[in-house]
C-alpha cells in the first residue's frame, strides 16, 4: 500500500469524521463504546514496613482478554494502524516502539493540528508486521503504571469495510464503522460489555432506523 495516509482519510470521511477531528466515540456516529476493565481492582497494596502500590495483574489480563476479543470480533484483520504522536514526544516514541520490536514506520505526515503549540506527526505501519497483542497490552498499562506515549493515540483500521478499533487506555475501546450491518454483531453478543454512561445513546444508534 503507497499511501496509507490517503486509504485513511478517505476511510474515516466514509464514516463522516473530517480531517482533525478526534476519532473516538460520538453519538452522532455509528460506534459503539466498551468497558474493558474488568471487576478486579486496579491497582493492589502491599502493607506493612514498606508500603506501596502497584498495579494488578490479574486486572491487566482481564483488560487484555476483552480488547483482543474484540479485536478478533472485526469483520476484518486491519490493514492500517496509525499512531499520532507529537514531535516533543517523537524519539522517545520511537525507542518505546522499538523494545516492542515495532519497526521504522512505512508512511509518516505532518497533522494540520498541534497539541499546546506542538507539532503533530501521524505515523503508519502495515497491521500484518506488527506485535498486536504487545501493544494492546501496552495501551491498556499506559494509564495505570506505563508509558502513558500510547494512550488515545493508536487506531486500526479495516479498509475494506471501512472498521476502526481504538483501544485508549484500560477503561475502554471504540468500534467506529461507516455502516451499521458491519459492527451490529458487537452490539448484539457483548452488549454487557457496552459501557454504561454511553448505553441510552448506543441503543439509539443501534435501534433507529435512519442511521
Amino acid at each position: 500500500m503507497n499511501d496509507m495516509n490517503a486509504a485513511f482519510k478517505k476511510s474515516i470521511s466514509a464514516m463522516g469524521i473530517k480531517a482533525g477531528d478526534h476519532i473516538g466515540f460520538d453519538e452522532q456516529r455509528i460506534n459503539i463504546r466498551f468497558e474493558i476493565g474488568g471487576q478486579e481492582d486496579v491497582y493492589k497494596h502491599r502493607l506493612g514496613l514498606k508500603r506501596y502500590s502497584y498495579t494488578n495483574p490479574q486486572y491487566v489480563n482481564e483488560a487484555f482478554k476483552r480488547a483482543k476479543t474484540l479485536y478478533n470480533f472485526l469483520p476484518n484483520h486491519p490493514d492500517i494502524m496509525r499512531i499520532e504522536i507529537q514531535k516533543s514526544k517523537m524519539r522517545k516514541t520511537m525507542k518505546f516502539l522499538k523494545k516492542l520490536g515495532i519497526g521504522k514506520y512505512q508512511q509518516k505526515v505532518q497533522s494540520t493540528q498541534t497539541i499546546d503549540g506542538d507539532v503533530v506527526f501521524h505515523l503508519y505501519w502495515q497491521v500484518h508486521k506488527l506485535p498486536v497483542d504487545k501493544l494492546l497490552k501496552e495501551i491498556i498499562l499506559s494509564d495505570i503504571g506505563g508509558c502513558n506515549l500510547l494512550d488515545s493515540k493508536v487506531h486500526f483500521l479495516d479498509i475494506e469495510n471501512n472498521v476502526i478499533y481504538h483501544l485508549y487506555d484500560d477503561r475502554g475501546c471504540d468500534i467506529i464503522a461507516e455502516k451499521k450491518e458491519d459492527i451490529y454483531k458487537f452490539y448484539d453478543k457483548y452488549y454487557d460489555w457496552i459501557l454504561e454512561y454511553d448505553l441510552k445513546d448506543i441503543n439509539k444508534i443501534f435501534n433507529d432506523n435512519n442511521q
